[in-house]
């Protein structure tokens, strides 16, 4: 049975399929909870912040602008900034979405987003679905405004790992920084296979699935137009989580243009990432 809401909920939002389940906030879209087979897969946020916890969405850029400024179709933006004084992962997650098309195991989120320092307007849609052993997020952003616009696609998920192993079916590629939190444009060839030892804020890419190694369990994130990713093990993955994030486009692209998507009037892009745990 289908349900078609055609107003915004503040009411979390349910999803499952068996032992596989997902909450979703409808600020931001945020997933705050997901199970897949029984086994809790996400770290909640302690503090409520969407990008401490759960998985959050990150449109139209993901990781940070620096200095929140960039130069776009000939003219100079100015991001709204953060107290390290760069603009960071979009306002999807600033935004209330409304649930469109809800069965038991899927759920349709709809926004239509503007911001201050932002050229374009987007309409994006995220299809949440959850199967035996999956968890599934499909994207759409379309540029509804009369200007051009640039984007960027990201997912924030902390993933529940103590002792963690990671790598990938592909070559991965490491994202050198400058200034702690900007790629240089450089990339090389690198081994994940003992992360966990250190401390991570940074770019990767790779053409393969990702695997998460832990606690006897294997969590496979497959991606689609989403090359990128960060790894992030910081103070607010505490000690139980590692952050995994699928991006589109590297931090800072409005600037070094790694993975920039430029939307057209009516012109769409499409992204989105599976989880399968095993």
């Amino acid at each position: 049975m289908t349900r078609d809401y055609d107003s915004i909920t503040t009411h979390e939002i349910s999803i499952s399929h068996n032992s596989t389940a997902a909450v979703i906030d409808p600020l931001g879209a945020h997933v705050m909870r997901l199970s897949i087979d029984g086994v809790p897969v996400v770290r909640q946020s302690n503090d409520g912040v969407q990008t401490h916890g759960g998985i959050a969405v990150l449109i139209p850029y993901a990781g940070r602008v620096k200095y929140g400024r960039y130069s776009f179709e000939g003219r100079m933006f100015q991001l709204p900034i953060g107290k390290e004084g760069h603009a960071i992962h979009g306002f999807a997650k600033d935004t209330t979405w409304a649930s469109h098309a809800m069965q038991r195991a899927s759920v349709v989120m709809k926004a239509k987003m503007r911001a201050k320092g932002y050229p374009g307007v987007l309409e994006a849609s995220i299809t949440y679905s959850v199967g035996k052993k999956t968890f599934s997020t499909d994207c759409k952003v379309r540029n509804v405004g009369e200007d051009a616009a640039p984007v960027v696609v990201g997912f924030h998920p902390y993933f529940i790992a103590e002792e963690w192993s990671i790598g990938s079916s592909s070559r991965i590629y490491h994202y050198p920084l400058s200034d702690r939190y900007f790629p240089t444009g450089r990339r090389v060839v690198c081994s994940l296979k003992n992360a966990a030892k250190s401390e991570w804020d940074d770019c990767f890419s790779t053409a393969g699935h990702i695997k998460l190694s832990t606690g006897g369990r294997e969590l496979t994130l497959r991606r689609r137009n989403m090359p990128y990713f960060i790894l992030y093990n910081g103070k607010h993955a505490g000690r139980n989580s590692v952050a995994v994030e699928p991006y589109s486009g590297l931090p800072d692209a409005y600037n070094n243009g790694i993975g920039l998507r430029v939307l057209s009037r009516g012109e769409s892009f499409r992204c989105g990432y599976n989880l399968r745990l095993t």
